[in-house]
């Protein structure tokens, strides 16, 4: 647990290839000396372990790491990490360029925030809903998107709740209601 929490640290302050260093350690150490470690344990490394390979652009080990998660989840089903195995899926589809494909796991984020009735769980379905029609903060002329102004003001209200400022700025700065005719 000690080591999940010190990586856990040194990819929020973006040292990612040390990051990614210590947990290919500790997953070669897993494998070849056969260690028992706790279900918990187990889906807190693999989050961890795809979240820094997302942030480090190596999509394919992100998608493994999902599947792993997926495999303990359809054993050992908990709500939260469906949540954030949809979640992840969406991120790595989002970063893959398969922003059209990003929009199944996305809605299964959805269906999850909407069954339980959890506002997190919905916030971060809608953060992902707007990366994903923005191509993950790429697409800066999104012509079809000025009838979310509505929707758009209720998720800058719930972003500045949650002090998001950076996903804040970039909606802001994508969505400034980019139409045809302002260009």
């Amino acid at each position: 647990r000690e080591y999940l929490v010190r990586i856990n640290n040194m990819l929020y302050t973006l040292a990612i290839k040390q990051a990614l260093y210590y947990l290919d350690i500790l997953y070669n150490k897993a494998l070849t000396e056969k260690v028992n470690i706790h279900l918990k344990y187990k889906v807190e490394y693999f989050i961890v372990y795809a979240i820094a390979a997302l942030y480090d652009g190596n999509i394919t080990v992100a998608l493994t790491m999902c599947e792993k998660l997926k495999s303990i989840n359809n054993k050992h089903p908990n709500v939260r990490y469906s949540f954030i195995y949809y979640y992840l899926m969406t991120m790595c589809q989002i970063y893959g360029g398969q922003s059209n494909l990003s929009k199944k796991h996305n809605d299964k984020c959805f269906d999850i925030a909407v069954k339980t009735g959890s506002d997190e769980y919905l916030f971060y379905s809608q953060m992902l809903y707007y990366m994903r029609i923005m191509d993950g903060w790429t697409n800066a002329y999104c012509w079809d998107r000025c009838d979310e102004s509505k929707s758009l003001e209720q998720f800058y209200d719930h972003a500045m709740e949650r002090k998001m400022y950076n996903h804040l700025a970039h909606t802001l700065i994508f969505d400034c209601c980019n139409s045809r005719e302002n260009y």
